[in-house]
């Protein structure tokens, strides 16, 4: 998707995407809670959204965690939908923006787990599951699906393999420690939210205990995924990753939010508007000053590097012949990455040379050219490498001392470790 962007209309369109994608994530969030309990809570779980961490640092980062936002909020959604309605059509709806949301990232099963959990407790969709629409519902999923598993098949399960391979087993204390310290990560990246309501829930506790409180389901959608992984952590004794928690935590806001709905005149509601607006403000222009002012420094931030400037000298040295017999980028998601983006020539990104986790790139890497891109201390694998030429953009930076290149000969075949 970030290339398809790029080629429509440059680097700039990939920035355009994220806010796509968090906006698409804004209106299942605010659908979820109309479903749940009307417009009000629907409004308050999207301003306290905009609060988190997810929604507006993370979000610069156009990878498969933001893609998927959107799919589990709509997912999760409809979700709630069947729980209250006898409609057909929310099942096939589910099917397609499940099955997106597994397209952009695996940890979708667990989407699936939770929502499977929640038609089978709901008696409205426990119900349904003696008609046929869930199950061509599952049909139409898996016919969605059937290319990805056909791709999977044909290059030997490569991705789950490299998830396997890159998975730390947890040993003594760890199997606890880790799925407690993933649970803690989250409640931390909702902190401002979490701040902003607190009052509200404990002037709740104290003068209105008779109000109902957000209901099992409100409760289910936003703290189920994340307690399912903790769980799945403790079994297999993989350590979950924090960035698992972008999609997982998408409906996180909606209890938050009941106790800021609950209260027609609470005076925290303005402050609470009040902050938001100056969070999605400061925020958002805080990262790029404070980047700005990087580039001034002799140590800028990455998101600072001038990487238009070091494409152009890399092209510039190598010359136009030989830039565009390169075939394949190789190198670090982000030194390559920020060179992949404006390299004007037709070429494949291979994250760190490893073809188990870039398959696309199989069929023309023994006869392809490739253009090696690392930053920091020298590489040692490519230090083993005999290059037909080779580089250096002396560039300091909070990060490396500068960013090397060195185009590598035919023969020079294997993985970066």
């Amino acid at each position: 998707m970030a290339q398809l962007a790029v080629m429509l209309g440059g680097p700039w369109v990939v920035y355009v995407m994220a806010q796509l994608c968090i906006t698409t994530t804004y209106a299942g969030i605010y659908w979820a809670g109309v479903i749940l309990h009307g417009r009000a809570l629907g409004i308050w779980a999207v301003v306290l959204s905009a609060l988190g961490f997810y929604a507006t640092i993370a979000l610069v980062e156009f990878n498969a965690n933001v893609v998927s936002m959107p799919f589990w909020s709509l997912s999760m959604a409809l979700g709630l939908l069947l729980t209250k309605c006898h409609d057909r059509w929310p099942w096939y709806g589910l099917a397609i923006t499940f099955a997106c949301a597994l397209l952009a990232k695996y940890v979708a099963l667990f989407l699936a787990l939770t929502l499977f959990l929640l038609l089978l407790i709901a008696p409205s969709s426990r119900r349904a599951l003696a008609t046929p629409h869930p199950y061509l519902a599952l049909g139409l999923a898996f016919l969605l699906l059937s290319p990805h598993f056909f791709w999977l098949w044909e290059n030997e399960f490569a991705p789950i393999i490299y998830a396997q391979e890159r998975a730390s087993l947890m040993q003594g204390w760890e199997v606890l420690a880790r799925p407690l310290k993933f649970i803690l990560a989250q409640l931390l990246d909702f902190i401002l939210p979490i701040l902003v309501c607190l009052p509200a829930i404990l002037f709740a506790k104290r003068r209105e205990t008779h109000r109902p409180g957000p209901g099992w389901k409100s409760l289910f959608v936003a703290l189920g995924p994340i307690l399912l992984l903790a769980a799945y952590a403790v079994i297999t004794k993989g350590a979950p990753k924090d960035m698992w928690g972008g999609p997982a935590t998408i409906l996180a806001t909606l209890p938050l939010a009941h106790y800021l709905q609950q209260h027609q005149k609470w005076p925290l509601k303005k402050t609470a508007a009040y902050g938001v607006a100056l969070v999605m403000l400061i925020l958002p222009l805080g990262l790029g000053l404070a980047s700005k002012a990087s580039s001034f420094t002799d140590r800028p931030m990455r998101t600072a590097w001038p990487s238009q400037n070091m494409t152009n000298q890399i092209l510039e040295e190598l010359g136009p012949e030989q830039a565009k017999k390169i075939t394949h980028l190789v190198g670090a998601t982000w030194d390559m990455g920020i060179i992949f983006i404006h390299w004007p020539y037709d070429v494949l990104p291979v994250v760190h040379g490893d073809l188990n986790i870039n398959p696309w790139a199989r069929e023309s890497w023994h006869n392809g050219t490739k253009l090696y891109l690392w930053t920091g201390q020298d590489n040692a694998y490519a230090g083993k490498l005999s290059f037909a030429a080779s580089g250096k953009i002396l560039y300091q930076s909070k990060n490396s001392n500068g960013l090397s290149w060195g185009i590598a000969s035919n023969s020079a075949l294997g993985k970066n470790p």
